[in-house]
């Protein structure tokens, strides 16, 4: 038996002595059974009144010691471990008994009085009590969090070969498979741009990108946010795992609604600046109705160029649409890294080596489909209350996670600073749209081999981003703060246990070439591209990889150093900033080979 299902077992054996404890049934104590190894022989009372009365005293006794102790906790207060021996309490007189007992009967009373009003349908406790209540579960799981990456920590991590085995077996399979999902992504965009309700609602198109590149960095901080708990053994106990996994979860559902509204609203801005676009209304001058199903309506139509200027029911339209999918995505795909990442933990592999390149990759292509799909379903009544109403859900669904979020002490911190790299990466990712639309319409090829140019360095970069964020937290003192509140101080160890930096930086960079090798390979043999870059190209694609680490160990160990937290930090500004530098790159290839005498132009001049 694995010693994660181990736990499980433990864990339901708790929970259900809790649930007695709430019925009256039975007093709960959660260490019973540490208490009952170290009592030995003594554990049980005899049948003789002094001796019960005495194991009854020192059984109240650690009990009150125990709760003392977690409520220090909830307080932020780290009290010493209470010695679990005790040493024989001196006895008092035999008229004082009868009254100690009376005592212990009445505060038993009334503490199951107070159990049973806390779980009873009809009962309504005050909001200070549950307050208190929710208080100190928390606390009590985030100790127990903090217990069990302090335990991890001391066991030490793997050897250099092995981590050395673990990152090219695992990295590998997971970066080929995040180009050819950005291949299909670009493939879906090209046979989505057709759709009818592109047409129409022209300020889609231009939302793709952007509720593209921010809902990628969602799940990629996501994914490492977890895959640092895990390495750390926060996930290891159900309790810890459910807390922690709800809690982000949340978090990202609240992070995609407001994201998706701003890009939204963005979007629409940017359609009022748009001087010349796709009139929705065909040359016969017949407004034909919109199909209510998912359909790809045929190139052949004769759509006029002309100037709409889009009006409020375009926003209400575009928000909608935009906070559905982006809502839709979080579930799903927020679902699907965690599962991810568990199961990585269940198998003992580091999921910092593989969910990066996922993530970023199932992040676009789910997103690009969710959008289609919501937009083709309301464009046929965009002239109706149905995108105003799916606005104000979304809007009290965001309130409800905005509440969830302030009060679990897992999150409440990170929610409070992570909007800032992720609204500096949709401003950098604007002008991202501008090099990409440059380059598409003067160069042949440049949009497909902009995949690899960005998606693939970017994805060499948050996993060495992960990594060290993992090794950094790793080698935090244990005592210096709780994981929960992602406390940076504290003096890191000299050794490693696995890879040094350094060491990943120069496998990584090695990887990456077999990778773009064959996405090489693969596009000139389906046909897609006709031109070679050469030498030209191939150092463009070593100076964007070199940049892409690089850029990733600076701003990790800069947020590090700036009491930040890596995992929600580093990946948005980092993924934002080697796009636009790797699409500078290869535009500068292409004007290489142009002036080399190679024939890379999209029009002849």
């Amino acid at each position: 038996m694995s010693p994660i299902l181990k736990r499980d077992v433990a864990e339901t054996v708790r929970q259900a002595r809790r649930l007695a404890a709430a019925a009256g049934l039975k007093d709960y104590d959660e260490h019973e059974h540490e208490y009952e190894l170290n009592r030995g022989s003594t554990s049980r009372p005899s049948n003789t009144n002094e001796d019960r009365w005495e194991w009854e005293e020192r059984n109240s006794t650690d009990k009150s010691e125990r709760r003392a102790s977690v409520s220090s906790v909830s307080h932020g207060i780290t009290s010493p471990v209470v010695p679990l021996t005790a040493t024989k309490p001196e006895m008092p007189a035999r008229s004082d008994v009868d009254a100690m007992r009376e005592e212990r009967h009445n505060n038993d009373g009334h503490n199951r009085h107070e159990r049973l009003s806390a779980v009873h349908p009809f009962a309504r406790p005050s909001a200070s009590f549950e307050a208190e209540r929710d208080s100190m579960e928390m606390a009590e799981i985030a100790e127990e969090g903090r217990l069990l990456g302090s335990q991890v920590l001391e066991k030490g991590g793997i050897g250099k070969w092995a981590d050395l085995r673990g990152l090219l077996f695992s990295s590998t399979p997971s970066l080929l498979f995040s180009l050819v999902g950005l291949v299909f992504c670009g493939q879906l965009l090209e046979h989505c741009a057709r759709w009818r309700v592109f047409r129409r609602v022209d300020e889609l198109f231009i939302l793709v990108p952007m509720i593209g590149n921010l809902k990628g960095n969602l799940e990629m901080c996501l994914s490492a946010r977890l895959g640092t708990s895990a390495t750390l053994g926060e996930l290891d106990t159900r309790r810890v795992r459910r807390s922690l996994v709800t809690a982000n979860l949340t978090l990202l559902g609240l992070q995609a609604l407001l994201i998706s509204s701003l890009a939204a609203v963005l979007s629409f801005v940017l359609g009022l600046m748009t001087t010349h676009r796709l009139g929705d209304v065909p040359s016969d001058g017949i407004n034909y109705p919109v199909p209510g199903t998912v359909a790809d309506p045929s190139i052949d139509d004769p759509w006029r160029e002309g100037y709409t200027r889009p009006g409020p029911a375009q926003l209400v339209m575009v928000l909608a649409t935009g906070m559905a999918a982006a809502g839709l995505s979080a579930l799903f795909l927020g679902s699907f890294m965690c599962a991810l990442v568990v199961l990585c933990r269940w198998v003992n592999v580091d999921p910092d080596n593989i969910t990066p390149p996922i993530a970023a990759c199932l992040g676009d292509l789910l997103t690009l489909f969710l959008l289609a799909l919501a937009g083709t379903v309301l464009v046929g009544a965009m002239d109706t209350p149905v995108p105003l109403i799916i606005v104000i859900i979304m809007g009290i669904a965001a309130l409800w996670f905005t509440r969830r979020v302030m009060r679990d002490t897992w999150v409440k911190d990170i929610a409070r600073g992570s909007w800032i790299p992720l609204i500096s990466a949709m401003l950098i990712s604007s002008g991202t749209g501008m090099v990409l639309e440059t380059g598409v319409s003067k160069y042949r090829g440049f949009a497909l081999l902009a995949i690899s140019m960005t998606g693939l360095t970017g994805a060499i970069g948050a996993i060495h981003a992960n990594r060290l964020s993992t090794q950094l937290h790793r080698r935090l003192h244990p005592g210096s703060g709780s994981h929960s509140t992602h406390t940076m101080t504290g003096r890191l160890q000299a050794a490693y246990d696995g890879l040094s930096p350094t060491q990943s930086i120069g496998v990584l960079f090695a990887l990456s070439f077999p990778c773009q090798a064959a996405f090489v390979v693969f596009v000139n043999a389906t046909g897609w591209i006709d031109i070679h870059l050469g030498w030209v190209g191939w150092v463009a694609y070593a100076i964007a990889s070199a940049f892409s680490l690089l850029c990733a160990q600076f701003f990790t160990l800069f947020c590090w150093h700036r009491n930040l937290d890596p995992d929600s930090y580093t990946l948005p500004i980092h993924s934002a900033i080697v796009d636009f530098v790797g699409q500078l790159l290869l535009m500068l290839a292409y004007e290489v080979c142009r002036r080399l005498g190679g024939d890379v132009m999209a029009v002849p001049r």
